[in-house]
């Protein structure tokens, strides 16, 4: 199962060296970032297969179950609880929680 996976995952690996490479004689950063479009695509292809989901945050209800606070910040712009941003995505594996998104909760 693990080697399965981590086959999906390889040409990822593949195609972001391959960005590395070009971003060195790239003559603007547009490509670059195109480049780097096309590989987050690519994850987003290989996640769904997987049924790997990416949780929704910003906007939402803050759940200790799937998120950590790291910071709360004073705000008239959202109801309390409200998670205002997102520093790190949080990903559900099936209906398991494999990673809690890290947010800033309005208060």
């Amino acid at each position: 199962s693990k080697e399965n996976t981590i086959k999906e995952f390889l040409p990822l690996v593949d195609n972001l060296e391959r960005a590395v490479t070009a971003a060195d004689n790239a003559p603007d950063v547009a490509s670059v970032l195109t480049g780097v479009k096309m590989v987050l695509s690519g994850f987003a292809d290989i996640a769904s297969r997987l049924n790997l989901k990416r949780l929704e945050t910003e906007g939402a209800s803050f759940d200790p179950t799937k998120h950590d606070a790291v910071q709360q910040i004073e705000t008239d712009e959202h109801p309390v609880g409200t998670i205002v941003t997102e520093m790190i995505s949080g990903y559900m594996l099936n209906d398991k929680l494999i990673r809690p998104a890290m947010v800033t909760v309005a208060k």
